[in-house]
């Protein structure tokens, strides 16, 4: 019997931006999600940071990039990169170009899918944050 596994690289540093040792807040992850760019962008970006058990960064990856209003993520694509990079958590983000800091029932929903593939992986969702071009921010998790 023959097996093909598809081979996958994850690109560490492509960016040049200044992580904390740990992520102990909201506020530093939204300093992170700014600087890595997509507090600006034109349509929705989202964004998974991958920790270690030490929640120190290990990985930051775009996951999908929608429209103005909205961006489709399926749990597969999020934990791909988790468990591609080794991670013993998650902490999720994505920007609302339209400056809006209030998150939809979307938002909600996705949150709540990303919070149950995690449990079911053993790979937590710590945290889900939505930045804005005016440097607002919410947290989904509290």
């Amino acid at each position: 019997m023959t097996c093909m596994v598809r081979e996958a690289e994850i690109v560490y540093g492509k960016k040049e931006i200044e992580v904390p040792d740990r992520i102990h807040s909201d506020n530093e992850v939204a300093r992170i999600l700014r600087d890595y760019g997509i507090a600006d962008k034109t349509q929705e970006n989202f964004v998974a940071i991958c920790l270690d058990a030490q929640h120190r960064p290990v990985a930051i990856h775009t996951v999908a990039i929608g429209t103005a209003s909205s961006v489709t993520v399926h749990p597969r694509d999020v934990f791909r990169v988790a468990v591609m990079s080794g991670a013993s958590a998650v902490i999720l983000g994505h920007n609302h170009p339209s400056g809006s800091i209030l998150e939809s029932a979307d938002d909600r929903a996705l949150t709540q899918r990303m919070v149950d593939a995690g449990k079911l992986l053993g790979i937590p969702v710590l945290d889900h944050v939505i930045v804005t071009p005016n440097g607002d921010h919410v947290t989904l998790i509290p």
